[in-house]
């Protein structure tokens, strides 16, 4: 092959390869979505944002239940990088065998996304643990959210009381995500989606590092919405006063406003602290317990049990035998 020819096979090599590059180009930037899409998972880092439940009031304006921060610890499997596993599982006071628990507990399919790793970490614990955090991005993140607390822990039947969802409430309910926490009794679980409010969702622009390099500007953002506050019938004095009243007895009391019939206070005995069933930790605890109480404290006597309505009718019976001459203010039968 002389040189002439030589020269145009190398310029058709060169034009061909440089065809192919264009043409896989315009494939990946134009046609398909596949490398965008894998673009936007490595530049950016989607961050759930919890919305704060709404407050439950008496009649008075005061707190029956309020809100208090904690924080979860996240974990996105596939994005742990070279990290001192010691000094994270020292940092977070868990074991290194605890530490492979939780990873190995993560499905395979799920390991791209992000679980909670820790959580319920209160706000003076986690203010020391986010000084040395940033070691361990992007694999490890926190996440701010709310648990109920009680200031003056009564009326724990009215109000109910909230524990993570299970399955079956993800299979009914899309809203909710594993983590989650969901109204079970009282007024947690009658007026849950007006409680709940509507979770917000965060864009952060990250390098291939995986390190945060702030938020991106986009219509995708979406704040969080507080749930509503309630404001209830209930004076907060009264079902305090009736409580103890009723401490270390069976039964119930229910006090009505009769002129528009507003439950006042709705007394149930034996009762519990409803701050026993905030967080993980003591409703594990305390659950049992009250689970396998003799006394059946978890029971709202008020309106779950049934009593013989005897006594309303000797006082028909009384006036009749009274009106009839047959009895007298004293009459005593035995």
């Amino acid at each position: 092959m002389n040189l002439e020819s030589r020269k145009y096979v190398t310029l058709i090599i060169f034009i061909t390869i440089g065809l192919i590059f264009i043409f896989r180009l315009i494939f990946m930037q134009l046609i398909t979505e596949k490398w965008s899409t894998r673009a936007k998972q490595i530049s950016e880092k989607t961050v759930p944002l919890h919305a704060p439940r709404g407050i439950i009031y008496d009649r008075n304006n005061e707190k029956l239940v309020d809100n208090q921060t904690y924080y979860d610890l996240m974990v996105t499997p596939t994005e742990i990088g070279d990290i001192d596993t010691l000094a994270f599982c020292k940092m977070m006071n868990i074991t290194y065998r605890d530490f492979i628990y939780k990873l190995d507990d993560i499905k395979p399919e799920a390991r791209h996304v992000p679980h909670p790793f820790i959580t319920q970490i209160t706000a003076e614990d986690f203010a020391l643990i986010k000084e040395q955090l940033y070691k361990y991005q992007p694999g490890f993140f926190e996440n701010a959210r709310t648990l109920r607390t009680y200031p003056r822990s009564i009326a724990a039947h009215i109000v109910g009381y909230l524990n993570e969802v299970n399955t079956a409430d993800t299979a009914r309910d899309h809203y909710y995500k594993p983590g989650d926490y969901i109204g079970r009794t009282g007024l947690e679980r009658a007026y849950e989606e007006e409680l709940r409010g509507e979770r917000g969702i965060m864009f952060l622009l990250q390098n291939a590092k995986g390190l945060q390099s702030g938020k991106i500007k986009d219509q995708r953002n979406k704040t969080a919405t507080n749930g509503l506050d309630l404001v209830c019938t209930i004076d907060a004095d009264l079902q305090a006063y009736g409580e103890r009243l009723m401490k270390n007895k069976i039964g119930s009391i229910v006090a009505i406003e009769p002129s528009t019939g507003e439950v006042l206070a709705m007394v149930s005995a034996p009762s519990y602290n409803p701050n026993w069933m905030v967080g993980k930790a003591n409703t594990s605890k305390y659950f049992k317990i009250l689970n396998t109480d003799t006394l059946s404290s978890t029971l709202n006597r008020a309106v779950y049990s049934t009593y013989p309505p005897g006594s309303i009718f000797k006082m028909f019976q009384g006036l009749i035998a009274m009106n009839l001459g047959i009895a007298t203010p004293q009459t005593t039968y035995y």
